[in-house]
């Protein structure tokens, strides 16, 4: 995990990738959606975008592990299924543009995805 140092509390941390053991709460957007991790619960939400197509993973769903998060290239996870004919869901998303740390005031498990933009890309079409 990559950040600058010289930050204060008040400003947003970015970094360049996620492994899944840096805790709280983190926003990943993508040219044309957002994901909202919650390392704390293990857990990862997509917002899709206005322009982006609807999937299995428009909701919260278990992650087994993040396989590749990283600015500058597609984000690959697996999460846990919710049906006994599924062995998992995975997810590879379009180019990931920002990762930031949300605010530790928002309580695991309290979406804070709905308060934040989603970036969009001039192609309409999400994967």
């Amino acid at each position: 995990m990559a950040h600058d140092d010289n930050s204060s509390e008040s400003e947003p941390v970015e970094v360049t990738e996620l492994l899944g053991s840096e805790g709280g709460q983190w926003a990943v957007e993508t040219l044309r959606s957002r994901y909202l991790f919650d390392l704390e619960l293990q857990t990862v939400t997509r917002a899709p975008g206005p322009t982006a197509r609807l999937t299995v993973n428009d909701t919260t769903r278990s992650i087994r592990s993040i396989k590749s998060c990283e600015v500058g290239y597609r984000g690959y996870w697996i999460m846990e299924t919710d049906k006994a004919e599924v062995a998992y869901y995975s997810q590879i998303t379009s180019l990931i543009v920002k990762i930031t740390r949300l605010p530790d005031n928002v309580e695991p498990g309290q979406s804070a995805i709905e308060t934040s933009h989603v970036i969009t890309g001039p192609d309409a079409r999400d994967e």
